[in-house]
């Protein structure tokens, strides 16, 4: 992880404040149909069973995001979300915020969900590379009918996959 494009990137928690800054991160990365509307990111970050991470490069100008859902007593985390302003793209950032967010989510969690739609190659390839394999086929999971598919991993597995 030590690339030098990636110093320039600070890592921290979000906040409420951070609302419209995701928001505008999610619109440059998702089709409209994609992107989470403003009071959902409210009311995910007032949530204490939510996790998200941001990379920035200017304060208030996050690049990319990954958000975690973690139920109260599960093992299992769900990965809400994760977006690389297209800007960003192909430097690692992505593997970066995996990996620090996966340090900070509660040691109870002992596998990692998500998913993906079907037709994004990159992405599922990206979780492919750390260990995640296809759980289930989500026929019309996705708005238009598109196709999505859940991927799990163990933690340890994908901790494993990133420290290589």
């Amino acid at each position: 992880m030590g690339s030098l494009g990636l110093k320039r990137f600070h890592l921290r928690r979000a906040r409420p404040a951070d609302t419209q800054e995701l928001a505008r991160l999610e619109a440059s990365c998702f089709p409209h149909s994609d992107q989470f509307p403003l009071a959902t990111w409210v009311r995910l970050l007032q949530s204490p069973s939510v996790f998200t991470l941001i990379a920035e490069t200017d304060p208030g100008s996050p690049r990319a995001a990954i958000t975690w859902l973690l139920r109260r007593g599960s093992q299992v985390a769900r990965m809400y979300s994760l977006a690389v302003h297209p800007g960003d793209r192909g430097q690692g950032l992505a593997k970066r915020l995996i990996a620090d967010s996966l340090r900070q989510l509660p040691r109870r969690i002992q596998t990692c969900s998500l998913e993906v739609r079907a037709a994004n190659a990159s992405a599922i390839g990206l979780y492919g590379s750390l260990g995640f394999i296809r759980h289930a086929h989500l026929p019309a999971y996705y708005p238009a009918g598109r196709a999505g598919l859940r991927m799990r991993a163990s933690r340890r597995t994908v901790a494993n996959a990133l420290a290589d």
